[in-house]
C-alpha cells in the first residue's frame, strides 16, 4: 500500500472518524479474546464438534473484522500503533524527511510529532501558528 502523507489538519480531520473505529477494535478485541479463551466439552462428539466449529467461525469472522477495520484506518493513512492506549500514528512529511504525526485518545488535536525510528516517549510538539497567536 503507497504512503499517505498527511497534513496536520487533515489528522485532525480524521479524528472523530478514529475515533469510532478504535472503540470499534476495542469491542471486537475483547470478544476475540473471550472466544479464544473460551473452553467448552460436550459428552456427544457431533454436538461438541458442531459447538465448536461454530465458535471457530465466529473467531475468525470476528478476527476478519478486526483487520478489515484496521486496513481502512490504513487507506487513510492512520497507522494505529495500540489500541489500548489509543495510540495513532500519521506518516506526515517535514524538512523532505518522513516523521509521523502522533495521537493518543483524550487529546483534542494532532499536536506531536516524532521520528519514524522513535516512539511515543519521544514525541515532541508541533508548533502552529495558533500556538503563537494565543
Amino acid at each position: 500500500m503507497p504512503k499517505h502523507y498527511l497534513t496536520v489538519d487533515h489528522a485532525q480531520h480524521l479524528l472523530p472518524l478514529i475515533q469510532k473505529k478504535m472503540d470499534k477494535l476495542r469491542i471486537l478485541q475483547e470478544a476475540i479474546d473471550l472466544l479464544e479463551d473460551l473452553e467448552v466439552e460436550f459428552n456427544d462428539f457431533v454436538v461438541d464438534y458442531h459447538y465448536n466449529l461454530k465458535i471457530e467461525k465466529e473467531y475468525f469472522r470476528l478476527q476478519h473484522e478486526f483487520y478489515k477495520i484496521l486496513e481502512e484506518l490504513e487507506s487513510v493513512g492512520c497507522l494505529v500503533k495500540d489500541i489500548e492506549e489509543g495510540l495513532v500514528d500519521f506518516v506526515h512529511q517535514h524538512n523532505g524527511e518522513d516523521v509521523f504525526l502522533c495521537w493518543k485518545e483524550g487529546e483534542q488535536k494532532v499536536r506531536f510529532w516524532h521520528d519514524i525510528g522513535e516512539g511515543y516517549e519521544e514525541r515532541k510538539p508541533i508548533y502552529v501558528e495558533e500556538d503563537l497567536e494565543q
